[in-house]
């Protein structure tokens, strides 16, 4: 949570970018950036107690794939959100916040 508040602080495109929801049609998973000039974040949430695939809205975004540094707030660790993302899934109540 502390990261978080920090986040929003530290990081204008955080705080101030605009808001764009991405997969509106998903059910299990709420996933949105927030952009700022060249500066894009991705935020991805499995909201449910169950795997859940990544919306193939979510999965072109990260067609590049997703290094460690790119993840700048994850409920498990980096590590862990790079392979979720590899594999085109998020774990039980997963959620990452990624620097595209």
């Amino acid at each position: 949570y502390k990261k978080l508040i920090a986040m929003r602080h530290n990081n204008a495109t955080v705080a101030t970018g605009e808001w764009n929801l991405v997969a509106a049609d998903s059910e299990q998973v709420y996933s949105f950036t927030r952009t700022s000039g060249d500066d894009t974040i991705l935020v991805i949430v499995n909201l449910t107690d169950r795997t859940a695939q990544v919306p193939a809205e979510v999965a072109q975004l990260l067609e590049d794939g997703v290094g460690e540094s790119q993840v700048l707030l994850s409920t498990y660790d980096a590590v862990h959100s790079v392979k979720s993302v590899a594999r085109g899934e998020l774990a039980r109540w997963e959620g990452v916040v990624i620097q595209l």
